[in-house]
């Protein structure tokens, strides 16, 4: 199945870290450090954030599926974080005049290439889940995407949600994995 879609990095990536802003955000960046000491570990071709992950993680690309001139009235700081960002960022609307940087996500070839009919998505890593399936991605590794926190009462209700678009990027065959320490999965 082909699609127009052309990823914004304009690479091709296999392997990719999604660093989000749980608890495990602090292996990956653990990961990090070592890295220049033993080279044998696996680097991601690229790597990926969210929403405020934009201001604490090296990455290569962005995503923040709420709508940027809603974040940008909320925030005033992370608006001008999020015009000038300097590498892609994937959002519902892209509003490339106030965020040069914005590229529409493109739901419709998604779903199209997962066989899905219906949308089904709660937050952001899940639609970054089935985006990284769409282009190809091989091997997903789910930094800080926690939604459980031991220790503590909070829970995040949409852990099914993202659990769900596992099972569907595992059977078309990417490899999804998450750190030892995560409560997802």
């Amino acid at each position: 199945m082909t699609f127009r879609w052309k990823h914004p990095t304009g690479q091709d990536p296999r392997s990719v870290d999604l660093v989000a802003l749980g608890p495990t955000s602090r292996d990956w960046t653990q990961r990090q450090l070592l890295k220049s000491a033993q080279r044998q570990l696996d680097v991601a071709d690229e790597v990926w954030t969210l929403n405020r992950g934009i201001r604490a993680f090296r990455h290569d690309m962005a995503f923040v599926m709420d709508d940027l001139l809603t974040e940008g009235l909320d925030d005033p700081e992370y608006d001008i974080t999020l015009k000038a960002h300097d590498k892609p960022i994937i959002t519902s609307t892209a509003y490339s005049d106030e965020y040069p940087r914005s590229c529409a996500y493109p739901l419709g070839e998604v779903l199209r290439y997962a066989g899905i009919k219906r949308a089904y998505y709660h937050n952001s890593v899940p639609y970054i889940i089935s985006y990284a399936m769409m282009i190809g991605v091989q091997r997903l590794t789910l930094w800080g995407c926690d939604y459980t926190y031991p220790g503590l009462p909070l829970r995040e209700d949409d852990r099914a949600n993202c659990e769900y678009w596992v099972g569907v990027a595992e059977a078309r065959g990417m490899s999804v994995l998450c750190p030892q320490n995560s409560t997802l999965l």
